[in-house]
C-alpha cells in the first residue's frame, strides 16, 4: 500500500494535544503493520514546519523536522520534490478544482498521488474526496 501523508495528518501524529493524535497514530499502526510505503513533498513539509511555529513553538518544529529526517534516512518516508513540471500540473490542478477551494499544496497533492499511484491520501481533510482521491477518513 502506497499511503501519502498530508500535513493534517502530520501534525496530528506529531503533536500529543491534537484532537486526533489517538485516530491517526492508531492509523499509522496499522498503516505500518500492513508494510505501507509512506510519502509526502516539500510543500507539505514546508506547510507543516510553518504551522508548527506559527501554532505551537520552534521545539515543535525542531522534533518533527528531526523525526522526518530520520523517517527519510530510514527509507521509512520518501519526499517528493516539485520540479517544473510538476508544479505546472499542480497549478493547472488548482484551477480545475477551483470550486472545492484547495490550497496550491492540496493541488500539488493530488498531482504527487495520482501520478505515483497512491493507494490513500493520510489526512484529516475531506477536500480529497471531492476531487477523486481515496483517503483515510480520520474525521
Amino acid at each position: 500500500m502506497r499511503v501519502f501523508v498530508d500535513t493534517s495528518a502530520f501534525i496530528a501524529l506529531l503533536v500529543s494535544s491534537e484532537m486526533f493524535h489517538t485516530r491517526c497514530t492508531d492509523q499509522y499502526s496499522a498503516y505500518t503493520k500492513a508494510h505501507a510505503q509512506f510519502f509526502t513533498n516539500v510543500l507539505v513539509l514546508a506547510e507543516l514546519y510553518t504551522r508548527l511555529v506559527y501554532d505551537f513553538n520552534r521545539r515543535s518544529c525542531t522534533e518533527a523536522m528531526q523525526r522526518v529526517n530520520q523517517l527519510q534516512e530510514e527509507g521509512s518516508l520518501k519526499v517528493f520534490q516539485l520540479d517544473g513540471a510538476l508544479f505546472t500540473q499542480a497549478e493547472k490542478a488548482l484551477l480545475r478544482f477551483s470550486e472545492h477551494k484547495l490550497s496550491f499544496t492540496d493541488a500539488s497533492i493530488y498531482v504527487t498521488a495520482t501520478l505515483y499511484d497512491m493507494d490513500e491520501i493520510f489526512t484529516l481533510d475531506e477536500d480529497f474526496r471531492k476531487i477523486g482521491l481515496r483517503d483515510a477518513s480520520m474525521r
